[in-house]
């Protein structure tokens, strides 16, 4: 595992509640039982403008150029809510997301994040409406 002191880097904002970890990596996205070859999956059913497809959403966050990159998601509240589906967290890591703040997880989800090397950040709602009115107003560094 990787050791964070401190982070810096793109934060995307998926403002949704109750993501869950099908809507993070589909089932028809998990083509083996390793860790590698996931992220091309990650919010699958959000990234392309069809199932199944590889054409990239335009409206996802995370097809925005202002959010190459990455690596710290700010979303509502019970994120990676649903099934004990390890793979949602490999595939967060694998696509570089270090970082998921949010109100409140599942606490399957949260330990499998700390298992798994990306830091679960609990922040009030009204703090990651603060950061994505505060990342907004600041031009990104390149």
């Amino acid at each position: 595992m990787r050791k964070s002191d401190v982070l810096t880097g793109v934060a995307a904002p998926l403002l949704r509640a109750n993501v869950d970890t099908d809507a993070i990596i589909p089932s028809r996205e998990m083509r083996s039982v390793s860790k590698s070859g996931l992220a091309e999956g990650l919010f699958a059913g959000w990234r392309y403008d069809r199932i199944g497809g590889r054409e990239p959403n335009p409206d996802f966050v995370l097809n925005q150029p202002a959010h190459a990159g990455t690596q710290i998601l700010l979303s509502g509240e019970n994120f990676g809510c649903g099934s004990s589906r390890e793979h949602a967290v490999w595939a967060l890591a694998e696509y570089g997301i270090r970082a998921v703040v949010a109100p409140s997880f599942s606490p399957i989800f949260y330990m499998n994040c700390v298992r798994n090397g990306v830091l679960p950040v609990r922040l009030p709602a009204e703090s990651i409406a603060g950061i994505v009115r505060d990342a907004a107003r600041r031009p990104r560094c390149h």
